[in-house]
């Protein structure tokens, strides 16, 4: 299986997961308690952490949506499950820079 990285501006993710909610799969890769003060609408949360502590394995026929507060954690990540052949998408900026409307707070 052959992955793609993608990174998409965090104004942007609004337009995204309308368009294509229903093929993505949203992980917050956050802190568990950063995830509980706030997310995006339909993610789960898989900390930053437990990406290199064991091997976790996701569907692959879905696309991957990663973010975390601001990029740094979610780039990692992006880049460690390109290399395992996903198909990712990286939110540029984190939830620092989004204010849409798929918020849960």
């Amino acid at each position: 299986m052959r992955g793609k990285l993608e990174n998409i501006a965090a104004y942007n993710l609004d337009s995204y997961l309308s368009q294509y909610k229903d093929r993505l799969l949203i992980i917050d890769v956050r802190s568990e308690m950063e995830y509980k003060e706030v997310h995006i609408k339909n993610a789960i949360n898989i900390p930053y952490e437990l990406f290199f502590k064991k091997d976790i394995n996701l569907e692959s026929n879905r696309r991957i949506l990663v973010y975390c507060s601001r990029g740094g954690r979610s780039i990692r990540v992006a880049k460690m499950l390109l290399y395992k052949g996903y198909s990712v998408i990286n939110v540029v900026g984190g939830l620092k820079e989004y204010n849409g409307k798929n918020i849960i707070k």
